[in-house]
């Protein structure tokens, strides 16, 4: 029987090839209705090893990247209609039942595909090698939007490490810690609060109270009170708060 014929054929990580069999994707000429980071290749995605065999039957929305057996996966429904909102020209796609978790090969929903959005929170070993330890859960679209607390922090294993007590957090771990914001998406306005969580000992060890922060060293921090501040405005603290 002749193999399926894919739109797009793009690295899924762990040697896989993640693929699309649908025409939605910006490169051929339609939108998405709202901006998305893989907005080229809005689709219907699935996964297939090295001889071309089927591993996972397409069906997620955006491209699946596996890293060490796991991958952020997003289901939902396209709707297509012309002239979205009466505002656009062209042909547009939305979902408005998007719903991300994090699936295994054998497509065990390890955290649950019933968030806003999910994303990797990278980290390193002692020798430099990348990690992924840990995921942050969004369940509002826009991060904690009027300051609801809206982002979890869930290990590989789907278990709850920081409830929904957050709104936003960096994209990378530095020294086990984590620069952490409330009020919403970090570095969106002035109303927003960063703060650090120390993931060694389970607890937040710096409120967030700042403007911006960024993780100089194990309990050394470089902070401004102003989100927009210049270099003058930064200061270096410890864990304790106290300027160093």
């Amino acid at each position: 029987m002749e193999k399926q014929k894919y739109t797009y054929i793009k690295d899924g990580g762990d040697g896989y090839k993640t693929v699309d069999i649908s025409d939605i994707g910006q490169e051929t000429g339609y939108h998405l209705a709202y901006h998305h980071d893989d907005e080229l290749y809005a689709g219907v995605w699935g996964l297939i090893d090295t001889t071309g065999n089927e591993v996972i039957t397409p069906k997620y929305l955006f491209p699946l990247r596996f890293f060490d057996g796991v991958s952020v996966a997003v289901k939902g429904e396209w709707e297509y209609r012309k002239d979205w909102d009466g505002k656009y020209a062209g042909y547009w796609f939305k979902s408005n039942k998007i719903q991300y978790g994090l699936i295994d090969l054998k497509e065990k929903e390890i955290i649950p595909c019933q968030y806003s959005e999910v994303r990797e929170i990278w980290d390193c070993d002692d020798n430099g090698k990348d990690l992924i330890k840990y995921f942050a859960a969004f369940r509002n679209l826009y991060r904690g939007d009027e300051g609801e607390p809206g982002m979890a922090i869930l290990d590989r294993d789907g278990n709850m490490v920081v409830d929904f007590i957050y709104s936003d957090c960096d994209y990378y771990i530095s020294n086990n810690q984590l620069v952490v914001a409330i009020g919403g998406e970090m570095y969106g306005s002035a109303d927003v609060k960063c703060g650090v969580y120390d993931f060694r000992l389970g607890k937040e060890i710096v409120k967030p109270k700042y403007g911006d922060i960024e993780i100089e060293g194990y309990n050394l921090f470089r902070v401004s009170d102003d989100w927009e501040g210049d270099k003058d405005s930064y200061y270096l603290i410890n864990e304790k708060e106290e300027r160093v």
